[in-house]
């Protein structure tokens, strides 16, 4: 995926975004977090994937990694990008949001929460 310093949950959704793309891996997280799935090397249209990610991205999808159990890896999917997005260490809030699917606006809004922490956190040292 190429942005550095992101939770292994993004890196473990970095080969469906790969594969098909990062909006794409973000709805497999939040349709299969946590569980185990079985992609067959030919998807049918009435395989979960199919019907959550839509045949043409389970299609590419199998391509790769049919015949083998994926392991999605669990969470919310806003929670996971704010979590990626505190712990990148990229300051370019557009390669960000462009890796992560969400907005720069959201970027920069999760950043403030962070620096408003750390102010506080420093002022309170010299009470």
């Amino acid at each position: 995926m190429g942005i550095p310093g992101l939770p292994a949950i993004i890196s473990e959704i970095a080969e469906i975004a790969e594969i098909t793309d990062i909006d794409t891996a973000w709805k497999a997280l939040d349709a299969f977090g946590g569980l185990k799935v079985y992609i067959p090397k030919n998807i049918t249209l009435d395989h979960p994937l199919s019907q959550k990610l839509g045949f043409e991205n389970a299609r590419k999808i199998a391509r790769i990694m049919g015949g083998c159990d994926y392991d999605f890896p669990i969470g919310n999917s806003m929670k996971s990008k704010k979590l990626a997005i505190l712990n990148t260490t990229e300051r370019n809030a557009q390669k960000v949001a462009k890796q992560l699917g969400c907005t720069e606006r959201y970027v920069y809004q999760v950043w403030s929460l962070l620096d408003k922490e750390i102010d506080e956190a420093q002022a309170s040292l010299f009470d």
